[in-house]
């Protein structure tokens, strides 16, 4: 904790200057949203190459200025991108300890109705499932869906994502009727989108 203050203090209060592509010098604080998403980009290539410790690594240190920057959206997303990674990882408890560091600065500081706060839910659905607490996992789907319903609206992709993964969950249930019955709803907001996705047999983390 009180290495990342020093980080912190650094970064806002060290007069440090850069010198830009056009030659101009101005102060590191001015180029931060670039650094932060040089970080999250790099880390997002590193999850794609299966290295997570490093895409976790590179994810926690976009959070930090992101945090600084407030820009909550993309400070809530490097947790929940942390998340996943654990996820990947098979650290399911470390996995759900980001998820809520992440879920509770997303209440606070976005409201309980953003998009963030959905993929939060939803992940945690996905890794409850995982961990064989089926009610707990639908609960969170539930939560998530609520969300999507409200913006994207109820023939948005994103809640036939939703319908999909809940539909998994009764699978792993043994109730195969009601799997069924959520498959179908997908299916239908699926066909309405004609987007040509191929979907069934996939489990939608974020």
């Amino acid at each position: 904790m009180a290495m990342r203050n020093i980080t912190i203090l650094i970064l806002l209060f060290v007069p440090i200057l850069v010198i830009s592509q056009s030659g101009q010098r101005r102060p590191i604080w001015a180029s931060l949203p670039t650094l932060a998403n040089r970080y999250f980009s790099e880390a997002d290539s590193f999850s794609k190459t299966f290295q997570y410790d490093s895409a976790i690594f590179f994810y926690q240190k976009a959070s930090l200025i992101y945090e600084q920057l407030e820009t909550w959206e993309d400070h809530v997303t490097c947790y929940n991108k942390i998340a996943e990674n654990y996820y990947y990882k098979a650290q399911y408890s470390e996995a759900i300890q980001q998820l809520e560091t992440g879920l509770k600065t997303g209440l606070e500081r976005l409201g309980k109705e953003h998009n963030v706060i959905a993929v939060c839910y939803n992940a945690f659905g996905v890794i409850y499932q995982h961990i064989g607490q089926y009610d707990k996992a639908l609960e969170y789907h539930q939560q998530s869906l609520q969300i999507k319903q409200l913006k994207p609206g109820n023939d948005h992709p994103e809640v036939a994502k939703s319908y999909l993964n809940m539909g998994t969950v009764y699978v792993s249930k043994g109730d195969y009727f009601t799997a069924l019955e959520y498959f179908q709803r997908s299916l239908r907001i699926r066909q309405l989108n004609l987007d040509g996705e191929r979907f069934f047999g996939s489990l939608y983390l974020y």
